[in-house]
Formats: structure tokens, C-alpha cells, sequence
């Protein structure tokens, strides 16, 4: 493949993880978008100690599957505002994305900015297409109570 289409799969990955996200109704769908080795840290702003990290694909699942059922009546939406590649070849990949993340409540007239994030992903090429090793999420200063 060529490293133009890898970097739109990755694009695509990434997307789908947001919208997965958005949705928390679709563990699967969250849970598809990593390799079963993953790990998944999030670190509140000026922290230097992860608030959230699970270092196995069932302790994400688990995690994933009991937000899905507390989500309540807010809906989330992520936006990916940018994508660096810091380094891709024809195995590994490592990315770097900003996200606003918005939320919406009944009766709310607009959604409203929750919070922003860096992520940072290492990607893998599996035999189902790449999938996140690892993703790191950095909350900025307005969410630290809220997972991106």
C-alpha cells in the first residue's frame, strides 16, 4: 500500500473512533477500532499521572461497556481539529490529533464546548487494517472532569 492511502486509513480509523465515541451506545464499535494488546491512558491537564489508563483490550471493554450504560441524556460529540503523522512505515504508525469535544443536554438550545484534548496514538497494521496499541489522551485545562 501506498503511505498516502495508510495515512487516509488512519484518518478513517481515528474518525471512527469518534464518532463511536460520540455514539457510547457501540462498545463494539469503540472496542474495533484497538488491537487486543491495547492500552489507553487519559492524564487531566497538568497532571503527570493518568486519572483513567487500562493496559488490556477486556479492562477497556469493560470500562467502555459500563459508560455506554451511564451515559444518561448528554450527547457527546467529538471533532477532530487536526492530525499530525510524527512517523509511519509499513507496520507501525504514531499520530498526534486535537480534539473538541461538545455536549448537549435536552432543552440545551446549542451544544456547548466540554473540552479540548491532544491524543496521541501508536497504530498498528493488523490483518483487519490498523488498529490503536496505544492512545493517549492529554486533557486541557476545561475538562478535567470529563473523559475525552
Amino acid at each position: 500500500m501506498s503511505q498516502a492511502l495508510d495515512r487516509m486509513l488512519i484518518w478513517e480509523g481515528i474518525s471512527r473512533y469518534f464518532f463511536a465515541m460520540d455514539a457510547l451506545s457501540d462498545a463494539d464499535a469503540i472496542l474495533a477500532c484497538f488491537t487486543d494488546d491495547a492500552s489507553w491512558a487519559c492524564y487531566d491537564h497538568g497532571c503527570d499521572e493518568p486519572s483513567l489508563a487500562f493496559d488490556s483490550r477486556d479492562d477497556l471493554d469493560a470500562v467502555v461497556r459500563l459508560q455506554a450504560a451511564q451515559a444518561g441524556d448528554v450527547q457527546l460529540k467529538h471533532h477532530l481539529t487536526g492530525l499530525v503523522f510524527d512517523g509511519i512505515d509499513e507496520a507501525r504508525a504514531v499520530t498526534r490529533a486535537k480534539v473538541l469535544v461538545t455536549q448537549q443536554r435536552p432543552g440545551d438550545p446549542a451544544p456547548r464546548p466540554r473540552n479540548t484534548a491532544e491524543c496521541e496514538g501508536t497504530w498498528r497494521r493488523t490483518g483487519d487494517g490498523w488498529r490503536l496499541q496505544r492512545w493517549v489522551v492529554r486533557r486541557g485545562p476545561a475538562g478535567d472532569a470529563d473523559v475525552a
